[in-house]
């Protein structure tokens, strides 16, 4: 983990040094924490006083390549992904470190410990792997893995198909590759050192020093009078150590920006350092900021220069290297921007196109990193300001990339090859397949087409190349695009950020082509929005700084995101007035453009630490408008769409639990709020003529795109899943995709509008997940005949990934119909539905093979087959004609002995209104209805009987989350529901007719197929949990607070004891386990309760919590049954795994699933146990249970056996 320490001014100082050292052999055995501290220190005295003659370059001893390979072999492995990396510096590379990262499933790993890379020949590569990020709101597995590594690729020399090394990512049980001298570090009160053996860096105290082999490295700032304010020398230093080896380690300095008045600004800045195995390579990156939150006012950040000093005290030619000439034409075969000299080899990237920038070392052998120089003034948009100044706008931050080579010794020639590379390194591309498998990098749900899948890259050029309009300085509207305030931004929304039209990107374009040029490019745009435009506040925090600095982004295309309170106080000071030259050079993003996504696609294909670090700002940053505390929001349905696409994208990329709770909370209350009826749709804007609100479904699909990804990430949220359903239904009935129409009105739309494209994949996505087709047929005969987008194919774009999904499987191109983070039901199915369920007389054909008759024997066969721990996929709970997604939402399956079946019943709230029985026949594997359940027509509040939570007309209990508060009583035959209806609002129902629940409690006869309803009032909380009792025939249940006894005979409570169990949470599991006579309750794994009852005293059952050992589960649902044959209280799904428990020694036991059938693992890998739906079928020795994906996505059926 990381930590942090602060560092002040006359108290701890924190030096840095790095040193020369020997070569060692790479083994950690070798090399002792204290004879590495103890040669550093040696080796920094001699450095740190060493005075050398002219032309004696600095050689360190090291093996290059030494991490390329090892001639282990992993053993036992399974490869998650090939992938290949690609040269682009046309020199090849050997000795230069990469990262590259890798997807994972949901619920796929927990560590790093088994995941391996090997060369093309199966041997083990070095490796450090790093976890980016976690699947934070679902079961913590890692999500996203960064490696480390060092490729060795030939050079590229224009064919396509050279300089290309492949590699693969595996798992083995092997231990990790063994690294070549490295990376450790090692600290104590005085000192922080990292050494590889190769070179060394420590970290003194007092004053804070950076001290290297060829000297001391300082941060020189030039303030607008040109006083020198030396940054290492500011009150406070912050410092993280980011990675700690063993490959790659990353140590961040920073101190923040300090306002007093509009002209005495102290500077703030960070700088990382990189230091890798067995090399003499350290790699700086030094961010300068103008980000004050010591105070609500603020202004430009004026200053002559800054420059990084290294003063090696040697005696030396003086020589220069410039880069102050705007590029006009072919900007690569300008000079790259390195520095030889007998010390160290120094390199700036980019050094052309975010000139102005310099390299310089004097007489006295002090080398000057110009990074914003002394010599030169600010480039603005086209041409440089003619006062002798720089500027920072208030609130942005600009980072450059310097590379320092501590082996000075190398040739002019290598020199310039390592420049190349620094500039253009080795890029490595990960299969679109593996993506697609994967499903954690993409937003709704992680949908890829089979159809783009396989792109061939056939570049000749794998550099970026610019347009002629890049270079052109004389354009009236520049597009210029070097820089450092232009390079890698889209020009045209620079300063205009609310100019008209358009859509935004999503740097996703390299997952498809695997073109270098496309990753470049990529990373230049998102490098572009953190550099130049003027949104970031280093250190703020919401608790700790909103009060005093309150960001705002309002207003609509305003200039600042300091604080707005309607114009009335100017937060921004001394600008043009106080400079004449002083222009702004960028403008933020307001809230209706806030078009941040290219920002997480370039993030999932590099694990860039700088875009971490706007993340985390954007993470506290947003709880602002998430909390409505902006004096004067922006709820259009684009500001609400974009904010929330940020606030997830922040959340995915940090895990910050406050943000989290803080978009659950606008989602579920602000959001909801403010929806208009009668179609609960929310207004963007007021027509004055029509005096009417308005809507746009262009808006309308920002907001329910962001919606989708927000539902995805938590496993379903009924208040956004309502929104999107309404939403979807209002364009389908009402809006067809209008520019702006009505949100009240009942007559439809006529006309279309082209801007309507951003609807088009969230209305597909709802189509897969409900089996709603006429909605995607909808929005596909719009797509290809008015729609603005491009939906010829993806290739990255924003719009039409789920549109070429769906296409891909209505034609049968999907291969694989199975995807792993979104249901692919209906990769099969007839296209023409005519009704709104989405299901016509074809539905039988398009679920499964395994629901035909035909196939009932095969089914019955295999699962009588069914290896021990063997999971047999058994198709969709299908419900025919009546939509039933989402009827297992917070509910469960019981196993019915008398009738040898699995039945569900359940839903309710915002899930499905079908209060049909659903039956699994255990005779022949079939899902079945029970009955006609109520039609939508009828649920309205004239049919509702609150007194008994049922529909008049039907007699139907409504639909309701069951919970584990549902019984099968074997003696009466009987079903029971032990707790009433919830609110009743779900897509049968308006809003303006929602329901409150009711207190109802239902029996169900499968003699006579009928329900008794009655009202009662319930002693216990609906939250609680419940079980048969078969000797007493009573029901027994567990709340919070007391143990009840139901007597469903008489339809009483019998009994209530208190428990005295504080610990006992909602939504639990009570289980009957025959062999002991007890009752077992599970709170989690680590929390299980033990429940004896006393049937001839019910007053003296008791409830207590018992130990627990084995290996001890965390799942995010306590569903288990009582397995009859192996006597084990089976269940808990998750993870990949099946849990058991054995109450006689209270050991959990658990089992990796395999598959019958390896065709299903991309489906089942993503697949989540829903709620309670799993029991155990004593006659067959199986277990079944269903699983979901998201709270409306079409229900899986699964067969399972322990032993």
């Amino acid at each position: 983990m990381p930590y942090f320490i602060k560092t002040l001014l006359g108290g701890v100082l924190l030096c840095v040094f790095i040193s020369a050292c020997g070569g060692g052999s790479g083994d950690d055995s070798d090399v002792s924490e204290g004879n590495s501290q103890d040669n550093s220190q040696e080796n920094t005295q001699d450095n740190a006083n060493h005075s050398q003659s002219e032309g004696e370059p600095t050689e360190v001893i090291y093996t290059p390549g030494g991490n390329n390979s090892s001639s282990e072999v992993p053993a036992g492995t399974s490869v998650l992904t090939p992938f290949t990396v690609k040269e682009s510096a046309e020199v090849g590379s050997n000795d230069f470190p990469i990262s590259v990262v890798f997807p994972l499933p949901l619920g796929g790993y927990q560590s790093t410990e088994k995941l391996h890379l090997t060369d093309s020949q199966g041997n083990a590569v070095p490796a450090q792997f790093e976890v980016l990020n976690r699947w934070w709101s679902r079961d913590n597995s890692i999500r996203h893995v960064m490696v480390h590594f060092f490729p060795s690729v030939d050079p590229f020399n224009g064919s396509d198909s050279s300089g290309i090394e492949s590699y693969r990512f595996i798992t083995s049980d092997s231990a990790q590759a063994g690294i070549v001298n490295p990376v450790v570090i090692s600290e104590d009160d005085t000192t922080l050192e990292i050494n590889n053996q190769v070179i060394g860096l420590t970290i003194e105290k007092s004053p804070l020093k950076i001290i290297t082999p060829a000297g001391e490295l300082k941060s020189l700032f030039y303030d607008e009078n040109n006083n020198l304010d030396q940054s290492f020398l500011h009150d406070q230093i912050d410092i993280e150590i980011e990675e700690d080896g063993p490959l790659r380690s990353i140590v961040k300095l920073s101190s923040r920006t300090v306002y007093t008045d509009p002209e005495t600004i102290k500077h703030g800045w960070a700088m990382r350092i990189y230091a890798y195995a067995n090399s003499p390579l350290v790699r700086v990156e030094f961010q300068l900021q103008n980000s004050a939150i010591n105070s609500r006012f603020s202004a430009p950040l004026f200053f002559k220069g800054h420059h990084l000093r290294i003063e090696t005290g040697s005696i030396a030619t003086s020589s220069q290297l410039r880069a102050d000439t705007p590029p006009t034409a072919d900007v690569h075969s300008l000079p790259l921007g390195v520095l030889k000299t007998s010390d160290v080899n120094v390199h700036i990237r980019n050094f052309q196109q975010t000139f102005p920038n310099g390299l310089s070392q004097d007489s006295s052998g002090n080398i000057d990193i110009e990074l914003w120089p002394t010599w030169s003034r600010k480039f603005q948009h086209d041409e440089f300001v003619s006062i002798d100044m720089n500027w920072l706008d208030d609130m942005q931050h600009t980072y450059k990339e310097v590379l320092l080579d501590f082996n000075a010794a190398r040739s002019e020639v290598d020199s310039n090859k390592l420049a190349k590379i620094f500039e253009f390194p080795p890029v490595p591309v990960v299969p679109l397949s593996y993506y697609k498998e994967t499903g954690a990098t993409f937003d709704l749900g992680g949908f890829v087409p089979e159809s783009s899948l396989g792109a061939v890259d056939n570049s000749t050029n794998r550099k970026p190349s610019y347009a002629e309009v890049e270079y052109d300085l004389d354009r009236e509207h520049t597009r210029y695009a070097f820089g450092i305030d232009n390079f890698g931004l889209d020009m045209d929304r620079k300063l205009a950020v609310a100019s008209t039209g358009g859509w935004p990107t999503t740097g996703q374009k390299f997952y498809y082509s695997g073109s270098t040029a496309d990753y470049f490019d990529a990373l230049d745009y998102a490098k572009g929005e953190l550099n130049i435009r003027p949104q970031w506040l280093a250190g703020y925090t919401h608790v700790d700084d909103h009060e005093l600095v309150k960001p705002s982004c309002n207003p609509y295309s305003g200039s600042t995101w300091r604080h707005h309170s309607g114009n009335h106080e100017d937060t921004l000071l001394r600008g043009s007035d106080d400079v004449p030259e002083y222009r702004q050079s960028a403008n933020p993003r307001d809230d209706q453009h806030a078009w941040f996504y290219h920002i997480e696609g370039a993030y999932y294909m590099s694990g860039d630490r700088w875009i971490y670090d706007w993340y985390k700002f954007m993470s506290e940053f947003k709880q602002k408008y998430l909390h409505k505390l902006d004096a004067f929001p922006d709820f259009s349905s684009r500001s609400i769409g974009h904010n929330l696409a940020v606030s997830m994208s922040a959340y995915k990329a940090i895990g910050n639990a406050p943000l989290k709770e803080a978009i659950n909370t606008f989602v579920d209350t602000h959001l909801t709020d403010i929806m208009k009826e009668p179609h609960n749709v929310k207004s963007s804007s007021y027509d004055y003529d029509s005096e009417s609100h308005v809507e746009a479904p262009f808006q309308l699909g920002f907001m329910l795109r962001s919606l989708i990804d927000f539902s995805y990430e938590v496993n379903g949220d009924a208040e956004a899943l309502q929104i999107i359903q309404d939403g979807i239904e209002w364009n389908y009935q009402y809006a067809n995709f209008c520019y702006y129409c009505s949100v009240t009105s009942t007559e439809p739309n006529v006309g279309r509008s082209g801007t309507g494209l951003t609807l088009v994949d969230p209305i597909i996505w709802y189509a897969l997940n409900t089996n709603q087709h006429h909605y995607a047929e909808h929005a596909i005969d719009y797509a290809e005949n008015e729609s603005y987008g491009d939906f010829s194919g993806w290739t990255g774009q924003y719009e039409s990934r789920l549109y070429a999904h769906y296409q891909d499987l209505q034609s049968g191109s999907s291969g694989d119909d199975e995807n792993n983070s979104s249901n692919d039901d209906s990769s099969n199915e007839d296209s023409s539905h005519e009704d709104n369920s989405g299901n016509d007389d074809n539905n039988d054909n398009a679920n499964d093979d395994n629901n035909n008759d035909a196939n009932d024997n095969e089914i019955i066969n295999e699962i009588a087959d069914l290896a021990p721990n063997q999971l047999y996929y058994a198709g969709f709970l299908d419900c025919g004609e009546n939509s039933c997604g989402g009827i297992t939402a917070f509910s469960g399956m019981l196993y019915d002995p008398n009738q040898h079946q699995m039945v569900i019943f359940g839903g309710g709230h915002a899930a499905t209104m079908n209060d049909d029985i659903m039956r699994l026949d255990l005779s022949d594997f079939t899902w079945k209805s029970s009955y006609t359940p109520t039609t939508c027509s009828d649920m309205t509040p004239d049919n509702w009987d609150g007194d008994t939570s049922s529909w008049t007309s039907s007699g139907l209990p409504a639909a309701r989350h069951t919970y584990d508060m549902m019984v099968i009583s074997e003696h009466s035959n009987e079903l029971i529901l032990l707790r009433p209806a919830d609110w009743q609002g779900g897509y049968c129902v308006t809003t303006e007719d929602s329901i409150l629940g009711g207190s109802g409690l239902s029996h169900f006869d499968f003699d006579s197929n009928s329900w008794s309803n009655q009202q009662f009032d319930y002693p216990w909380s609906s939250l609680g949990s419940a079980e048969y009792d078969p000797i007493s025939q009573d029901v027994i249940l567990v709340d919070g607070n007391n143990i009840y006894v139901y007597d469903p005979e008489s339809l009483t409570t019998i009994a209530q004891i208190a428990h005295r169990q504080s610990e006992l949470h909602y939504d639990k599991n009570l289980i009957y386990y025959p062999p002991l006579d007890r009752f077992y309750y599970f709170v989690s794994g680590a929390s299980v309760f033990e429940l004896t009852v006393d049937r001839d005293n019910w007053s003296n059952s008791t409830l207590t919590e018992i130990s627990v050992s084995g290996d001890i589960p965390n799942f995010p649902h306590t569903a288990f049954a009582y397995d009859q044959a192996n006597h084990l209280l089976g269940g808990g799904v998750s993870n990949g795994k099946f849990y058991a428990f054995r109450p006689e020694t209270g050991e959990w036991l658990s089992k990796t699933i395999e598959l019958e059938n390896p065709d299903y693992q991309n489906s089942w890998s993503a697949q989540i146990l829903d709620s309670h739906a799993l029991d155990y079928d004593p006659i067959n020795n199986i277990y079944v249970f269903v699983t979901t994906q998201s709270a409306i996505t079409a229900q899986r059926t699964w067969i399972y056996r322990w032993e």
